[in-house]
């Protein structure tokens, strides 16, 4: 493959700064290939060299039944005279998502379309929309530090729409990119291996923390921000396989994260119960033990309300004698009475069964908590 072609240095490097791994750039560059019609530069949907060319030749198919899937003519003129028809490496339609991707990139694209046709705005939409999923799955699905399946991968831009054509030319791209070394190493012009520190944001952190969270290391949640979670996190798999403990994540770091050692977990760790947790403190038990609590107190009320519903809209004198749970249920029912009375007589069981159910929901919150304690994968309190 022609790396020389068109835009595709400047696609490669927009790979590049957004984190992308060599085999994802490879999947990237196949991609606006056949997008480009071999091109590997901005293209109007339909190829036309005009806008008025490409209206033109969407509407004559569309009068003729071969765009049968559209409802709405999105090539149309709006009220100020912009089109909405597809623009870029990889093609951007409709209104809504030109706006989204001026959203995203600052990039004028909603007040100006044709800024889809400009080459690095195009290739900003290209790698970020394919890695995160704008135009369908994010290609991390497929493309990652553990799997690489470039016919599924189509499901990042098009369904499965000329899947195998475009998996093979990946695989030529790949092979390209390894010829000429862009693998590894800071002076190379491709570094699969980025260097991830403190505050860094992008595709390369998100990575660091799904390979993490796989590991049982807690990065937290998979936001693509370097935060004080994710730098503990890194710190206690550097120190766990032998590195330079400094929370920078350099080239033998990425390597030990795609070994895929798990964290190791003591024997006593192994067998965390919900009531070490709760001798610890753990606040996550402590709010699901105080929500089942009111959840049981919702279930009593239920059982006494629908009592008192069926001895005439009073309270059992067996009832009345109750502990003192009982009593503060049977206090809560009559003040809720008047709002659950629009249920009529259901009332009383609808309350029963929403409090069974967040009975179930509190105790499996306490069951996933004693499971990454035991795991290591929340260490936690």
């Amino acid at each position: 493959m022609d790396i020389e072609l068109g835009y595709t240095r400047l696609i490669m490097r927009t790979a590049e700064e957004n984190g992308c791994s060599l085999t994802q750039t490879a999947y990237i560059l196949a991609t606006a290939y056949h997008e480009t019609a071999f091109t590997m530069k901005p293209v109007r949907e339909t190829l036309a060299k005009t806008d008025v060319a490409a209206v033109q030749s969407l509407e004559h198919a569309w009068q003729n039944g071969k765009l049968s899937w559209v409802k709405t003519p999105y090539w149309r003129a709006d009220q100020n005279g912009r089109h909405w028809f597809g623009r870029g490496f990889v093609q951007l339609t409709w209104e809504d998502n030109y706006q989204e991707a001026e959203r995203e990139t600052g990039y004028p694209f909603h007040t100006t379309p044709d800024t889809a046709l400009q080459p690095v705005p195009a290739a900003t939409v290209l790698v970020r929309g394919m890695m995160e999923g704008w135009f369908g799955r994010p290609l991390t699905r497929f493309v990652n530090n553990h799997l690489c399946d470039y016919r599924k991968a189509r499901q990042s831009v098009n369904g499965m729409d000329r899947a195998a054509q475009i998996a093979k030319l990946a695989e030529g791209y790949e092979e390209t990119l390894r010829t000429n070394g862009f693998q590894a190493g800071q002076n190379s012009m491709f570094r699969r291996y980025p260097v991830t520190r403190f505050d860094d944001r992008g595709f390369a952190v998100k990575h660091l923390q799904e390979s993490l969270n796989a590991l049982n290391y807690g990065a937290g949640r998979v936001d693509g921000i370097f935060g004080q979670d994710t730098r503990a996190a890194v710190l206690a798999f550097q120190a766990n396989n032998g590195l330079a403990t400094d929370g920078v994540i350099e080239e033998d770091d990425w390597k030990a994260l795609e070994q895929g050692r798990p964290r190791p977990v003591s024997t006593g760790r192994s067998r965390t119960s919900v009531t070490d947790l709760r001798r610890v403190g753990s606040e996550t038990v402590k709010s699901a033990d105080r929500g089942e609590a009111v959840s049981w107190t919702a279930v009593g009320t239920g059982v006494l309300g629908g009592a008192g519903a069926l001895s005439g809209g009073q309270e059992p004198s067996t009832l009345q004698q109750a502990a003192t749970a009982a009593d503060t249920a049977s206090s809560i029912w009559w003040r809720v009475q008047p709002i659950l009375s629009t249920l009529g007589e259901m009332a009383p069981f609808v309350l029963i069964a929403a409090g069974v159910c967040a009975v179930v929901y509190f105790k499996f919150i306490k069951k996933e908590r004693v499971r990454k304690a035991a795991t290591g994968l929340d260490m936690s309190r």
